[in-house]
């Protein structure tokens, strides 16, 4: 295949063709980085037979190296490097030799100009020339014999990479793990490690094995299978790559998203019996990795190429890399001792779970994510199920530490799986689990991925997945939420009757522009509401007939709005001028946030749904709302609580305040608790309050007067984050 490939882009004798083949050279180079190697070899096999193919791709690859440079793009920078890397048995000179060097000694003075301060654009630079070594020393293998001079380069490239002075941040370190020990005293299933350090450790660890790079594809041995190879080798040009334009202003360089923050080697498959996935600190464990993620983040127009790529990635390394596709976990250890029980399918799944619980943001939004796991399940099932419920399984086992935000993203995630298959999962393994405290992370996860299948579908359906154990956990929906004002025993149902009256006609005289006659129709029966709560609450205090007045009429529109959200929607719009006329301080829209939710008390997702409408109604203020929702446990510690509060926050006009103002509430309500006997509570807080710092620790920067130590120490990890 690489012969038809080298040999036919050779024989190409029209321009207009070779320039074609070469640009999607340039596009498989950047978004399947996996096959650089391949490339490599085909330019090298056309060389043989025409130079001219070897000269102009040498030329467009300095040009492109150069537009990287010039434009400060390191992620496109670090693939192009490695492409002329592979092609350095073409290059005459030192021109490979001499750009790794200067970009490395400009990753040095640069994290040097920054001292303690970790600098992301040296730290690329860094990863990037060490990362392109192995690319170099293997491209000049020949018989298994490591090329000498490209060795020999690689080791002082790597001598000099020890004048990095890599400056981590603890505080930063701190607030982006993914588990973390908890003073109850649970502990995590693994360290992390910075990527950054796995990749200088694993590149000494190659020097120390003499450059035996076994498991990566031997393109040398396949260019000289090239029938005439010899003969060819006779007449074979060499081609000058220049000196390129290093910019001395380091503005022009941009990290890519990856490196903004401090990159963590995320794991899912810890080595028990068997080693499925190569060790963080091995050379093939990192650059499967970056691999992995490159062609997950630059490939994101078509989420099925992604996913066929990934569960195929051992295609492109050596066939002693991987141990055959689909081998079941049980099967490896038929295995000779010394053979490989890496698994591709656990390489692939293991990136793709990285890129999910990546902190404090993922690249991408999780549909994303979600949609190549699915697709990886329906193009390869006898494969890939049992992989992802080994995930699972590990991350379920780990709840207790497991970061509250990474709590809610692996329970979207597991949710949304399921739903596309049947909803189907071993739940009698999990039966244990419900005799935990409510407020336990595991017995928390199993309810809410129920609620949250609910949602998905209806629950009849989700009923017929569960065992009868479950089956408590599933919520009854009436297809009426009930309205008690209408009940034939409430005092208020013909006045609320008459409320309702008057809201529809109102629908219809403002659609007939008699707006005057509808306003006045619909303060009448306000007015008949007013008279009889005071009828039937003589000597009632006025902030208690206030708040029976709100309860009525604020759930009077959530009842005639309840066919649909865009019902909700469309009817708190049209009444909201005239709410706003009676919900017109803070402890009045307070209850008002209670009446909606008491009204949607069977689906307090969809209450937080049209909560959501009043506020865009400016009926009430988000800020009222989000208190409301951190002093309520049932919906603090729920999924769609969780997302509610996420989201107002990020789009509050003034979101640096209602933050501030949050974590100021979840500080006093922690500190308020017993350690002890509301261990599970002070779990749930204390994550929740780290993750809202992490998520928004720009506007947390201003943050202060946290009244606890402990939390205190989690907020300026937080804020370490805008160093």
């Amino acid at each position: 295949m690489l012969h038809h490939l080298g040999q036919g882009i050779a024989n190409i004798d029209s321009e207009d063709v070779r320039s074609g083949i070469l640009q999607t050279v340039c596009v498989t180079i950047v978004e399947q980085p996996h096959k650089i190697p391949l490339l490599g070899g085909a330019i090298q096999i056309a060389n043989l037979k025409n130079d001219l193919m070897g000269q102009v791709t040498v030329e467009l690859a300095h040009s492109k190296i150069q537009e990287c440079l010039d434009s400060g793009d390191l992620l496109k920078l670090k693939n192009y490097l490695r492409f002329i890397c592979s092609l350095a048995p073409l290059i005459e000179g030192d021109g490979v030799y001499n750009l790794l060097t200067g970009l490395l000694e400009k990753a040095i003075a640069l994290q040097t100009e920054s001292g303690d301060k970790r600098n992301p654009v040296a730290e690329e630079l860094y990863v990037m020339v060490l990362l392109s070594l192995p690319y170099y020393v293997k491209t000049g293998e020949d018989d298994k014999q490591v090329n000498e001079k490209y060795s020999g380069q690689a080791e002082e490239i790597l001598k000099l990479a020890r004048g990095f002075v890599y400056k981590g941040d603890e505080k930063q370190l701190n607030i982006l793990k993914p588990f973390v020990a908890t003073p109850e005293g649970a502990t995590v299933p693994y360290e992390i490690q910075e990527f950054v350090n796995l990749v200088r450790n694993a590149l000494e660890s190659v020097v120390e094995d003499k450059w035996q790079l076994n498991k990566l594809i031997d393109i040398t041995s396949m260019v000289k299978l090239l029938a005439g190879y010899e003969k060819y080798m006779e007449t074979k040009k060499y081609h000058v790559f220049p000196a390129l334009n290093i910019p001395e202003d380091a503005s022009k360089f941009k990290a890519s998203f990856s490196y903004q923050y401090p990159k963590i080697f995320f794991q899912a498959y810890l080595p028990t019996v068997f080693e499925t996935v190569p060790a963080p600190e091995s050379l093939e464990g990192v650059l499967l990795r970056d691999l992995s993620n490159d062609l997950i983040y630059n490939m994101d127009f078509n989420r099925k190429e992604v996913t066929r790529q990934l569960i195929t990635l051992d295609l492109f390394f050596a066939k002693s890399a991987f141990a055959e596709p689909g081998i079941s976990f049980d099967r490896l250890e038929t295995i000779e001792q010394g053979n490989s029980t890496w698994k591709v399918e656990d390489v692939a799944l293991e990136a793709i779970l990285e890129n999910i619980f990546s902190l404090p943001e993922p690249s991408h939004k999780p549909v994303y994510y979600h949609s190549i796991l699915i697709a990886a399940c329906i193009m390869a099932p006898q494969s890939i199920a049992p992989v992802f419920g080994r995930a699972i399984r590990f991350l379920y086992a780990n709840l207790e530490t497991l970061d509250v935000e990474l709590f809610y993203r692996l329970l979207n995630w597991f949710s949304h799986h399921i739903s596309n298959f049947g909803f189907k999962w071993k739940w009698e393994e999990w039966a244990d689990d419900l005799k935990l405290d409510e407020l336990h992370p595991r017995r928390k996860f199993i309810e809410q991925l129920i609620l949250k299948e609910v949602r998905l579908s209806y629950p009849k359906r989700v009923e017929e997945t569960l065992p009868n154990e479950f089956l408590s956990l599933v919520p009854e929906i009436p297809e009426d939420p009930p309205f008690e004002y209408l009940e034939d025993s409430n005092p208020y149902r013909e006045v609320v009757k008459q409320l309702i009256s008057a809201l529809k006609e109102s629908r219809d005289n403002v659609e007939m522009e008699n707006a005057a006659e509808s306003s006045n129709s619909v303060e009448s029966a306000i007015n008949e509401v007013k008279e009889k709560i005071t009828a039937e609450s003589v000597g009632g205090r006025a902030d208690e007939l206030d708040k029976v007045f709100i309860n009525v009429l604020v759930s009077t529109v959530c009842h005639i709005g309840n066919r649909s959200l865009s019902h909700a929607e469309n009817w708190i719009g049209r009444t909201a001028e005239t709410l706003k006329k009676y919900v017109d301080d803070e402890p009045k829209q307070s209850q008002a946030v209670e009446a909606v939710l008491k009204y949607w008390d069977h689906q307090p997702y969809v209450g937080l749904t049209v909560l959501n409408y009043f506020v865009s109604n400016n009926v009430f203020s988000d800020a009222v709302v989000v208190s409301t929702i951190l002093n309520r446990d049932n919906l603090l510690f729920s999924e769609a609580g969780w997302h509610s509060v996420l989201d107002w926050i990020a789009k509050s006009d003034n979101s640096q305040a209602l933050l501030i103002t949050s974590l100021s509430t979840i500080s006093t309500t922690y500190t308020s608790l017993d350690k002890q006997r509301d261990e599970w509570k002070v779990w749930w807080l204390r994550g929740i309050f780290r993750a809202l710092a992490r998520k928004f620790h720009v506007q947390a920067a201003q943050a202060a007067d946290i009244n606890d130590e402990e939390l205190s120490v989690i907020l300026s990890e937080a804020q370490a984050l805008n160093n």
